[in-house]
């Protein structure tokens, strides 16, 4: 079976609670399936500055694939937007722009997963509020299981 697990950061060292499951749970199914984590070159949550490098590694195991971050966290507009979106009437085009501030925003690694969605008997996204989970939700949501997986599960 071949899963793809999305998450927002990835790493040995990283110890956030979403990366943190995130790696414990792709380590656990690696040794007996295909697994594969699509993550930003972030390592830090507040800045998303781009620290790791572009492309593919292997982290205990795991199979990593990195994609840069558009454009790192500016806070005082992350700020302001939060504001406008938690304590004010505001759009859906205010939530979108809150979510691209919050980041990490890379629409290199959602339209990876987009063309390549179908190789992947399941994906797992971690972390409901960020741009990722949003944007690949959307993209892939009615994309079925493939056939393989059918098969496995008879």
């Amino acid at each position: 079976m071949k899963i793809a697990f999305i998450v927002q950061r990835y790493g040995a060292e990283i110890l956030g609670g979403s990366e943190y499951h995130c790696r414990l749970i792709a380590e656990r199914l690696a040794p007996r399936h295909q697994v594969e984590v699509l993550t930003t070159c972030a390592q830090d949550y507040i800045t998303w500055k781009n620290e790791y490098p572009e492309g593919t590694d292997r982290i205990r195991g795991v199979t990593v694939r990195r994609f840069p971050v558009a454009h790192e966290r500016n806070p005082d507009d992350f700020g302001r937007r939060s504001i406008r979106v938690f304590d004010r009437t505001h759009s859906v085009a205010d939530e979108l722009a809150w979510l691209d501030s919050e980041g990490p925003s890379s629409p290199q690694l959602v339209a990876y997963l987009e063309q390549q969605a179908s190789a992947f008997d399941y994906v797992l996204l971690f972390s409901y509020r960020y741009y990722h989970a949003f944007h690949v939700a959307r993209r892939i949501a009615d994309r079925r299981p493939s056939d393989r997986a059918a098969v496995d599960a008879d």
